[in-house]
């Protein structure tokens, strides 16, 4: 399971590298019998195939149990009503099957990766149908998972960027959907019982509430029916409420924790956009431009390069199904925190103020568009891209447009963008360090 704080950092990085397989990429899309929304990608490159279930059950969706999504997604394969979770992973590994589970603050997901030869196929999948039919979620593994979920949030607090980042979000977000750690806290998790994970997993993990994603070296017929048994294997249900997209709270705010560090470490942000904002491709071509790219940012560049204020620093728009933040993160010797924040400040201010040139922005374009679409060579990096598009509803068409939605953008639209967006006297600052 990914820590929240690297899915809040870096979870944009698949769709940015996305566009230029798409070429020669066929994706297919269909619903199964009882309206299932299927995504397939045929590749023989390699005899495998992967199969992922998303269903809008992530942390945002955890309500009055913060951390649940997260138990009940790391429960599923620790036993079902026929087998342990043992025997399980023992039926998976006989076959050379592996699952996963992984989970953000707007879904889950559950994946299966086997040999694409039809008896290894099979067998695997009839394992990976079970525990999407009929999950156990044993006592003693609900009490094991919790204590490691627990022993991950200590761990968590132990970070000081971790830490930054978390009470950010609280800053932003109060109690609202993105507003805890997607592990939840201490208190939550320990109060968290069988029924709460069961009531959970009935309620979302369901048919009307999920997309299939397949990639791999089989035919669409194939696709299909692997995609139907999934659809049946899971109860009808109901689709989930989407997150609202203002669930935030508003005003200038700022956090110091002491911990005891020799660095600083620090996080400024501000509610930014949902994954559908119409300026979202001027927003993240000007953010590459202002903080997005190692080593050639304007922040990189006026805060380490020049000042040498930072051992770190860096920007990023965290978009999601509501309006995930905005976060601009740094970190350096407690003694130079003031002027590392001071010249951060000065040069967002200005990035706002006056935009990109258009030889910046034209070379984070080239940055952009010419790196190599290494994700996009696996079947995981289709997968990824897969699963944003179909959860998010993105066009079909999406990866092909990339290149031209990026091409597009204008210095006067990144403007326009960031200064609409980016209300600095609004920024949020959380600052993590030795203290006085």
């Amino acid at each position: 399971m990914k820590h929240w704080m690297s899915v809040c950092m870096w979870g944009i990085s698949a769709m940015v590298s996305a566009a230029y397989a798409s070429d020669t990429m066929n994706i297919m899309r269909w619903e199964t019998s009882n309206g299932v929304p299927v995504y397939f990608v045929a590749r023989t490159e390699v005899p495998m195939v992967d199969v992922r279930v998303v269903v809008a059950a992530g942390s945002g969706y955890d309500g009055a149990n913060p951390g649940v999504a997260a138990l009940t997604n790391g429960l599923v394969n620790e036993g079902t009503d026929s087998h342990s979770a043992d025997e399980l992973a023992n039926g998976l590994a006989s076959v050379g099957a592996q699952f996963h589970a992984d989970l953000d603050q707007d879904k889950a997901i559950l994946s299966l990766r086997s040999l694409s030869d039809t008896h290894y196929l099979k067998s695997a999948l009839g394992w990976f149908l079970e525990m999407l039919h009929e999950p156990a979620f044993p006592r003693a593994a609900v009490k094991q998972l919790k204590m490691q979920q627990m022993a991950a949030l200590r761990a968590a607090h132990e970070d000081p960027m971790n830490v930054a980042i978390e009470r950010l979000f609280l800053l932003l977000y109060g109690s609202g959907p993105y507003g805890h750690s997607v592990l939840g806290t201490a208190e939550s998790v320990d109060a968290l019982d069988g029924g709460d994970v069961a009531d959970f997993y009935k309620q979302y993990y369901v048919a009307h509430n999920a997309k299939v994603i397949i990639v791999g070296h089989i035919t669409r017929d194939d696709a299909n029916q692997i995609a139907e048994q999934i659809a049946l294997a899971l109860p009808v249900g109901q689709a989930a409420t989407p997150i609202p997209a203002t669930a935030v709270k508003g005003g200038s705010r700022r956090a110091q924790v002491t911990m005891p560090v020799q660095q600083s470490s620090m996080v400024l942000g501000i509610v930014g956009i949902s994954r559908k904002d119409p300026n979202y491709f001027p927003l993240i071509v000007g953010n590459a431009v202002l903080g997005g790219l190692p080593l050639t940012s304007l922040l990189f560049e006026h805060v380490r390069n020049q000042a040498g204020l930072a051992y770190y620093v860096g920007s990023q728009f965290v978009p999601l199904e509501g309006r995930g933040p905005f976060l601009i993160a740094l970190q350096t010797r407690a003694k130079l925190a003031p002027l590392a924040l001071e010249s951060t400040q000065e040069t967002v201010s200005d990035f706002v103020t006056a935009g990109p040139t258009r030889a910046q922005l034209a070379a984070a374009k080239d940055n952009l568009l010419g790196s190599l679409p290494i994700k996009l060579s696996t079947n995981e990096g289709i997968m990824d891209n897969l699963t944003n598009m179909a959860f998010y509803d993105l066009p079909l068409t999406y990866l092909s447009d990339y290149p031209n939605a990026v091409t597009a953008v204008t210095p006067e639209a990144v403007k326009a963008a960031f200064q609409q967006v980016v209300i600095l006297p609004s920024l949020a600052i959380v600052s993590v360090g030795p203290g006085k």
